[in-house]
């Protein structure tokens, strides 16, 4: 199975950003997107489900913020039978946001579970609190950890986790997820989850995979493309 996960900058980089969709969509199974947004007129939502026609849809927005409802999008190839899917906040609430203080924002895990081969598999796609500073470990980025990782201690069979954590890779918060999982980004020493064209002072690190220990790596790769203030992580497993 392949596997994508971006944060998709809420689709600002709109054409690059949508032909690496349309051009990734027959080899994936499975897309896993953070800073998706909907709205009555505009919406990158609405673009990526009449893209992605073959796949289910799910989204989970954890805010508002001009107008538009924004959060958590998962895009799964029709064929794959989900057995169930949910989404809950591992940070503060839905918000309204007046100003462009994120620091209130609330923030999900959005999880589906299938089984494949007799496999069960529990895929959580996370976009972690965000405050404008370095990305390093607070109360807050602590507790969010615990909360993610009491839930995937829960689920029986192989779990993967991805997405724009927003913490560096040295930090407490990453070493409660470390502590039974495998992170990839540090297994096949990724150098950055950041374009080139991302402000060299700020830290190259944000995005992650972190698989369970029984799921099969077949490949992982982080390509260097210029699709979002972000680079695209492309896991294939079994």
């Amino acid at each position: 199975m392949k596997l994508v996960s971006l944060n998709i900058l809420m689709g600002e980089v709109h054409e690059p950003f949508m032909e690496f969709v349309k051009s990734s969509r027959e080899t994936t199974d499975i897309f896993c997107f953070q800073e998706v947004f909907d709205a009555p007129k505009a919406s990158i939502l609405k673009e990526l489900k009449a893209a992605l026609s073959e796949f289910d849809a799910y989204f989970a927005p954890s805010m508002r913020w001009k107008g538009r409802d924004c959060g958590l999008g998962m895009f799964v190839r029709k064929e794959i039978s989900i057995k169930s899917q949910g989404d809950f906040f591992v940070f503060g609430k839905f918000v309204k946001i007046i100003s462009n203080d994120f620091s209130q924002q609330g923030k999900k895990l959005q999880y589906i579970r299938f089984t494949k081969d007799g496999q069960q598999f529990t895929i959580a796609n996370f976009h972690g609190w965000w405050f404008d500073g370095p990305k390093v470990d607070n109360p807050g980025t602590l507790e969010q950890m615990k909360l993610v990782k009491e839930f995937l201690d829960k689920q029986l069979g192989e779990k993967i986790i991805c997405g724009d954590f927003n913490l560096n890779p040295d930090t407490q918060s990453m070493e409660l997820l470390e502590d039974n999982m495998i992170n990839l980004i540090k297994k096949f020493r990724i150098a950055s989850t950041r374009p080139d064209s991302f402000p060299k002072h700020f830290s190259r690190f944000a995005d992650y995979i972190l698989v369970s220990r029984g799921v099969k790596i077949k490949n992982f790769e982080v390509p260097n493309l210029e699709i979002s203030d972000h680079l695209p992580m492309i896991l294939e497993f079994d």
